[in-house]
């Protein structure tokens, strides 16, 4: 039993790491690990490839608003974008005010939202979406009507094209 108290062999090989183990019924064992460290060529940490990864993972979404956003336009007659470009900007615009704007507007809604079960949502929506076509040229909303149904056709555009990238 005292064999175990004392600490074993250490043996580094280049790539792989072997612990010499001694047993108290028999002779050493010898262990052998593999390098669990990952080698990256470009000398990029871990954290470095989460941050890239993340970004990417923003862009993608991103491209797919912008895409929700210009097919909306495409298939509905009361709702206008001048071109892809701009549908990029509407989606950068769309996503600044749903992250600043739709929680404090949710919040103070939040009656609303309960006793309507959650149909408020879409009165929100349309908000948000008349808001953009206000703060971007070349974008417009005709009606609120039209912006009820375009953030409808928008968020289901965008699930789509989220689920079809598995985004």
């Amino acid at each position: 039993m005292n064999d175990l108290l004392y600490p074993p062999n250490k043996v580094f090989g280049s790539r792989n790491k072997s612990i010499e183990v001694p047993l108290t019924s028999g002779g050493p064992v010898m262990l052998t690990f593999k390098h669990e460290k990952p080698y990256i060529s470009s000398g990029m940490t871990e954290t470095d490839n989460l941050q890239r990864r993340k970004m990417t993972h923003l862009l993608l979404v991103w491209l797919i608003n912008a895409l929700a956003v210009y097919a909306t336009a495409s298939l509905l007659g009361g709702i206008y974008v001048k071109s892809f470009w701009l549908a990029l900007l509407v989606a950068l615009v769309l996503g600044l005010i749903n992250a600043i704007v739709k929680p404090i507007l949710v919040f103070f809604s939040i009656p609303f939202i309960i006793v309507t079960l959650g149909l408020f949502l879409l009165i929100v929506n349309a908000l948000m979406l008349m808001l953009a076509a206000a703060l971007v040229d070349g974008f417009s909303v005709s009606s609120f009507g039209w912006a009820v149904l375009g953030s409808l056709v928008i968020s289901l555009v965008s699930w789509m094209l989220s689920s079809i990238f598995n985004i």
